[in-house]
């Protein structure tokens, strides 16, 4: 064990550290006892519902016109598809978790300044986090998968399902966790309470088993179409298409696709995590990677929205409209949060910067430039993509409105940057909270007293849209409304525009710095 160790610690010292301050005898002995106590009551339940003597009529009888005879194949059937679903809640929630939590309590210490000091890579460093921080949580689900393996064999399910079930099962677990790895080093120690006890892991866990619910749904549609009916009992399949390719009637191409995807997901987030551990104090993603997210991930969803057979009607249109404005209604924010300068990088940008480049090259591509030109280089990108789409509806009628539509969200969102990075350029306490504090008023407040009042997008389409609170291109809003919008939002957008600039301004000559934290 001693040489084991010896072995763990040269090819990665910090895993050695994580392994030696979580598998003690007591935290190893409690994990392994939880599991086993667990698995004996999962047998015992499903004993219990086997037919008892002399009963005619069960699920597990081979035949109802005689005495029972057991049907071993469908009670560990049963027991495989238990486990099935369970596993991915165990192993994802468990894991984000325990994550976190390590992360913020490292980053509330500031040991986590000492580790940044290392000489090791930080890839090798996080590496070392991922293995070894949730390393109980592996080995309780390590010690499930033995039983799970023995139901499938005695339910004689494919064993290329077991193959793919387990690979996929790995492959969204590192992205996952290195999603996880980004979200604790991004947020520090800001979602601890009262010290000790942190919300933060608690939420990231309830929303990682959400997440598992879109990941076991998203499987048994398409990766696992062809088990779903024998191994699952699934009758109704939703039939995914992206960019017309069937992705449930191949296997092999379900599986390229999903594993491509988490592929790149995952190469994006450790682009994220390495700058993030590297310069804790810039933004949490750069311009340059911004544009290359914001295609990506247009380009994902646009691809679900186009697909082969009889033309889809304008309620199809305007569902799939709506899901798309959502989508990027929250990316955006997020990517808006992300990119946003806070005012010391924006007076070292103001006074240095400018001597790298051109002024509009540095807007575009220096990542202490404000953000509201990036934001709408981002838009441009998504706009490109989305109004094609747009065109090739074959409902005349709401192309112009959903054109027109996807040129008043982008105004929208210039109008929340500029917002934003006017609030974060002030010298005042907690620029972040304020500046959130007054976009979540905006967005949630006037739709609130809008509702009191009676005042619905049916009755006065116009002010709603002035507002740019979202009206899906339906019939109360013309196109001469959303015409009106864009142009008063955009007039917005200018006077903060300029504002911002005269601020930049004063900051160019501005020597007494940033209020203390």
């Amino acid at each position: 064990m001693n040489q084991l160790l010896n072995q763990i610690g040269d090819w990665n010292p910090q895993l050695l550290r994580e392994l030696k301050g979580r598998l003690k005898f007591r935290s190893v002995a409690v994990t392994v006892a939880g599991s086993v106590v667990f698995q004996l009551l999962f047998i015992l339940s499903f004993w219990q519902s086997l037919p008892r003597e002399g009963q005619r009529y069960s699920r597990y009888c081979l035949d109802t016109a005689t005495p029972c005879t057991v049907n071993w194949p469908i009670w560990w059937q049963d027991q495989f598809r238990f486990i099935a679903w369970l596993l991915p809640f165990i192993f994802f929630a468990a894991g984000v978790y325990a994550l976190v939590a390590d992360l913020t309590q490292e980053e509330r210490r500031g040991t986590l300044n000492f580790i940044r000091l290392s000489p090791r890579s930080c890839f090798s460093i996080l590496v070392g986090k991922l293995l070894g921080v949730p390393i109980l949580s592996y080995l309780g689900v390590a010690l499930i998968v033995p039983l799970h393996v023995v139901a499938a064999i005695n339910a004689g399910t494919p064993i290329g399902f077991l193959v793919s079930y387990y690979v996929l099962l790995l492959a969204t677990g590192i992205f996952l966790f290195s999603a996880a790895v980004l979200q604790a080093l991004w947020s520090g120690d800001r979602i601890l309470i009262a010290g000790r006890i942190s919300s933060g892991p608690i939420l990231l866990a309830f929303v990682t088993l959400w997440l598992t619910n879109i990941y076991m749904f998203w499987n048994l549609s398409t990766t696992w179409s062809s088990f779903s009916r024998t191994v699952f009992a699934i009758n109704s399949i939703p039939d995914f298409q992206w960019f017309y390719l069937q992705l449930a009637e191949n296997p092999f191409t379900s599986h390229i696709f999903t594993l491509a995807v988490l592929g790149i997901g995952t190469y994006g987030v450790w682009q994220l995590v390495k700058r993030r551990f590297n310069s804790p104090s810039a933004t949490a993603i750069g311009k340059k990677q911004s544009y290359y997210t914001v295609a990506f991930l247009e380009v994902f969803c646009l691809g679900f929205c186009l697909y082969s057979g009889n033309p889809p009607d304008r309620l199809i249109y305007l569902a799939q409209f709506g899901g798309l404005y959502v989508f990027n209604f929250i990316c955006f924010l997020i990517l808006i949060a992300s990119l946003s300068t806070q005012r010391q990088a924006l007076l070292d940008w103001v006074r240095y910067g400018l001597q790298r480049g051109g002024l509009v090259r540095d807007l575009i591509w220096a990542d202490k430039s404000p953000a509201p030109i990036a934001i709408a280089v981002n838009l441009i990108i998504a706009n490109a993509l989305l109004i094609p789409w747009v065109s090739l509806w074959n409902d005349s009628t709401y192309k112009l409105k959903g054109i027109l539509a996807l040129v008043l969200f982008s105004t929208t969102m210039l109008v929340y940057a500029t917002i934003v990075q006017l609030i974060l350029s002030l010298k005042i306490q907690r620029p972040v909270v304020w500046a959130w504090g007054t976009i979540v008023s905006i967005t949630i407040l006037p739709p609130i007293f809008l509702s009191l009042l009676s005042l619905t997008p049916e009755r006065v389409p116009l002010l709603w849209i002035i507002l740019g609170l979202p009206v899906y291109p339906s019939g109360a809003a013309s196109e001469a409304n959303l015409v009106v919008g864009i142009v008063v939002q955009a007039i917005i957008a200018i006077a903060l525009g300029f504002r911002l600039a005269t601020k930049l301004q004063q900051l160019s000559t501005d020597r007494s710095g940033t209020l203390p934290a």
